[in-house]
């Protein structure tokens, strides 16, 4: 789901309406992993909580025909439509001036160059300082988004984090003490050296 969470933010942050989201075949030793019910609550918060429209094609040709049918009623459809200079695209509230736009000229459609989705769609052009330190946080086994927030929260930048870890008398208990987020458990001892090691190395080898 954190692979889905980042792909909503990205979408959400265009300002786009009407968007299609594909899960592609069908895997039922997958499905009997994660577990039916959780499969159908994830598919159904992508339909009633984000409002996109889901396809689940069985193949890659069938999602090729869908592609194609979809590019061809675009093509029918869309008749006067406006870029969005690329220099707007982006900016903080993006998203509200475009639906602002969009309610003022409601017989318009606004778009934007490919170039300028490309921009404010990847996964790190568009993000903040903040938001790389937590993926960063997040590249850690046992690191989750909850777990890196508390850490992200604690210290804001890994100036800090490190700064803290290296003038601690024992960097470990310094982390493995946070209490996550939201509830009452804690780090814990396991992954609070597994920050120390990495944050305070100075270097690393590979095998």
């Amino acid at each position: 789901m954190e692979l889905y969470r980042e792909q909503h933010s990205r979408i959400h942050s265009t300002g786009f309406t009407n968007v299609f989201y594909i899960v592609e075949g069908n895997d039922p030793d997958a499905v009997s992993r994660l577990g039916e019910a959780a499969v159908n609550s994830a598919l159904s918060r992508i339909q009633i909580n984000h409002g996109f429209h889901l396809k689940c094609p069985s193949s890659f040709e069938a999602t090729l025909k869908l592609l194609r049918q979809t590019t061809k009623a675009l093509q029918s459809m869309l008749k006067d439509v406006y870029a969005i200079p690329d220099n707007f695209v982006g900016l903080k509230g993006f998203a509200d001036m475009k639906k602002c736009l969009q309610l003022r000229f409601p017989h318009v459609s606004l778009a934007m160059s490919f170039e300028a989705y490309d921009a404010v769609s990847n996964k790190s052009g568009s993000l903040s300082t903040g938001e790389i330190y937590l993926r960063m946080l997040m590249t850690l086994r046992g690191m989750s988004a909850d777990k890196a927030l508390t850490v992200g929260n604690r210290y804001q930048t890994p100036t800090q984090l490190i700064n803290e870890l290296k003038n601690a008398e024992d960097g470990d208990k310094t982390v493995e003490e946070l209490v996550i987020s939201g509830t009452c458990r804690k780090i814990g001892p396991a992954l609070g050296k597994r920050i120390t090691q990495f944050w305070t190395a100075e270097s690393f080898t590979t095998s």
